[in-house]
């Protein structure tokens, strides 16, 4: 079975720090954009576990293709006859339909897998602007902690004479910075997702049906059509 990565908690406390700013210089987008990181991973268990149901199908398979190969041996050795070779036909096509679905499991699970590991590291990326974004912030405001007394702070001249108009617009550049991080991520997240989508759209279209074991009509249930050899 493959290793699944766990996603990287969210930072909310990094997260808390940029939305309070983002309240304090009215920039809706950031808090909007820390919305999309929250809900970029969507529910990864649900991705994992099909992950590990198509892995799981792979085998399954498999064994019933080594089933197969051995009964089409067992046929080949020991029976001939009409109704003999017809049945080994038939179990040869099954053989070929079997590797062929395997081949296309094997590919719908590579392709799984790669997007959800595309997605986690966007997400991870993601989780990092967060917090620099955070940490920028806090480097500017001087690590204060009294977040109603930010402005006061400011206008008081504590950031070396700056005036608050030039405070707010460093907050506000480290806001839009962080948003276009983000903006321009979730499009490769987009086009990741898109991508995939298509190709997994392709594979299941080559997985194809085992039918049933042909009938009297062509002699593969006609005992006496089986003869030993």
């Amino acid at each position: 079975m493959t290793t699944i990565e766990q996603p990287v908690p969210f930072p909310e406390d990094d997260a808390n720090v940029i939305e309070k700013f983002a309240k304090l210089t009215l920039q809706r987008p950031a808090q909007e954009a820390l919305d999309l990181v929250r809900d970029m991973l969507g529910n990864p268990g649900h991705v994992q576990r099909a992950i590990r149901t198509w892995e799981l199908a792979i085998q399954h398979m498999s064994s019933s293709f080594n089933a197969v190969s051995r009964g089409h041996s067992q046929a080949v050795t020991r029976w001939s006859g009409g109704s003999a070779e017809n049945f080994i036909s038939y179990v040869r096509d099954c053989k070929t339909i079997i590797s062929d679905n395997v081949n296309a499991f094997q590919a719908i699970s590579k392709a799984v897998n790669e997007l959800y590991s595309g997605i986690m590291e966007a997400y991870k990326k993601a989780v990092v602007f967060v917090s620099e974004c955070a940490q920028n912030l806090l480097n500017l405001a001087g690590a204060v902690t009294d977040w109603k007394g930010i402005v006061g702070i400011a206008g008081a001249g504590a950031t070396g004479g700056a005036s608050l108009g030039l405070v707010m617009e460093h907050y506000v550049q480290f806001l839009e910075e962080f948003v276009a991080n983000i903006t321009d991520l979730m499009a490769s997240v987009i086009d990741i997702s898109s991508k995939y989508t298509v190709a997994l759209g392709d594979f299941m279209g080559q997985v194809k049906a085992v039918s049933p074991v042909p009938g009297p009509t062509r002699g593969v249930l006609d005992l006496g059509e089986w003869k030993p050899r």
